[in-house]
C-alpha cells in the first residue's frame, strides 16, 4: 500500500486513484498537491476561476464594463469602472 504525505490540509491528491479534492474524506490515500493555485485574500485553494470570499469581496472597488467581472485592482480588468 502507497503512504500519504499530508503537509496542507485543504489540498489533496489521492495517490492510488489520482482523485483531486481540498478534503482528505473521500480519497483512499490522501496526498498534498505541490503547486496548488490560492486566492490571495482567503488563503483558499482555487478550485475554479470564479472564486469569491468574504475577504475579496470587502476590498472589491471596480468592475468591467463589458462582462461584469469583479475585482480589487482596475489592472485585472479590460474595461474597469470604479464602484
Amino acid at each position: 500500500m502507497k503512504s500519504a504525505k499530508k503537509t496542507d490540509p485543504s489540498e489533496y491528491l489521492c495517490v492510488s486513484c489520482g482523485a483531486p479534492t481540498t478534503s482528505k474524506g473521500h480519497l483512499c490515500t490522501p496526498m498534498n498537491i505541490a503547486g496548488t493555485s490560492r486566492c490571495g485574500f482567503c488563503g483558499g485553494v482555487l478550485e475554479n476561476l470564479h472564486h469569491f470570499c468574504k475577504p475579496k469581496a470587502e476590498k472589491l472597488s471596480f468592475v468591467c464594463a463589458c462582462c461584469g467581472r469583479t475585482s480589487a485592482s482596475e489592472t485585472e480588468l479590460c474595461h474597469p469602472i470604479k464602484i
